[in-house]
């Protein structure tokens, strides 16, 4: 078998490993916005987020790891959120990560409900430490870091779980110009840290 053909056969698992994990994405999301309960849903804090989160690509490998969200409210609907991630396994011997930021615009939602909807879209820039005796010498490394051109656009949903901790789970479309190249999906958790008046 030709090194093209076994190339296809990669890349044609991977779209039919994608598109069955965005199904299964956009079901959980669906599921988890429609439990609601009496409880009010106010987001006026500053809050900072961990979680995890990965991209699905079909001309790139996947890569997932851990991640870091700071968002401050601007507005009655409008968040601005900076956010970062770094893939927990190794791209070919280099680490990958990604940084930048992005505006959450919450959307209406049921009345008593704690279950805020929202969309979101921004830019991130990636970063890439690689580590290559060949390329930069003995123990040599070498960081690219590229300007925050890749567009995001998509959206989820933010769940109060206790009077302090508040769950999201968010899917977006990563673009490269209008053309989306991958899917992200990240899942998490915050606490608010600050109030804004």
């Amino acid at each position: 078998m030709s090194p093209f053909a076994g190339g296809l056969r990669i890349i044609r698992w991977e779209v039919e490993m994608g598109n069955a994990r965005a199904i299964l994405v956009v079901m959980v999301v669906l599921g988890w916005a429609s439990s609601v309960n009496a409880q009010t849903f106010e987001r006026r804090s500053v809050e900072l987020g961990i979680g995890a989160g990965g991209a699905a690509s079909w001309w790139t490998p996947s890569v997932a790891g851990p991640e870091v969200r700071v968002s401050a409210p601007m507005g009655a609907r409008k968040s601005i959120e900076a956010i970062g991630g770094v893939s927990a396994v190794r791209v070919a011997g280099d680490t990958v990560g990604f940084y930048g930021v992005q505006i959450q615009q919450r959307l209406r939602r049921e009345p008593g409900s704690n279950v805020q909807p929202f969309i979101s879209y921004g830019v991130i820039g990636v970063f890439v430490n690689s580590r290559s005796g060949y390329s930069f010498g003995p123990g040599g490394s070498r960081t690219l870091v590229t300007p925050p051109f890749i567009g995001l656009i998509g959206g989820g949903t933010q769940r109060r779980i206790t009077s302090r901790l508040n769950g999201r789970l968010e899917v977006q479309a990563v673009m490269a110009l209008v053309v989306p190249v991958a899917v992200r999906v990240s899942a998490g958790v915050s606490v608010p840290v600050g109030r804004v008046r």
